[in-house]
């Protein structure tokens, strides 16, 4: 899913929906690529969000999101506002 609000100034939602208990890795980079945070851990089959505050990403822009499963994998872009 698309994080909510998009573009944002202060706090994000990465929603996601797991078909089984899975392990999973969100990664954060900027536009060139650097890696700016990755959340990772164990999730139950279901919906499920991660919270993001701009106080946890040390770069403002476009950012863009990886949010992979051992299944599946998805990458999508986010805008952080100065």
């Amino acid at each position: 899913y698309q994080n909510v609000p998009n573009p944002f100034t202060h706090n994000t939602r990465v929603g996601f929906e797991l078909p089984n208990d899975s392990e999973i890795t969100l990664t954060i980079t900027d536009v060139k690529g650097q890696v700016l945070k990755v959340i990772s851990g164990a999730y139950s089959k279901g919906y499920h969000e991660i919270q993001l505050r701009k106080s946890d990403l040390p770069s403002t822009g476009v950012l863009q999101y990886r949010l992979e499963t051992d299944k599946a994998s998805a990458t999508r872009t986010m805008i952080l506002m100065h």
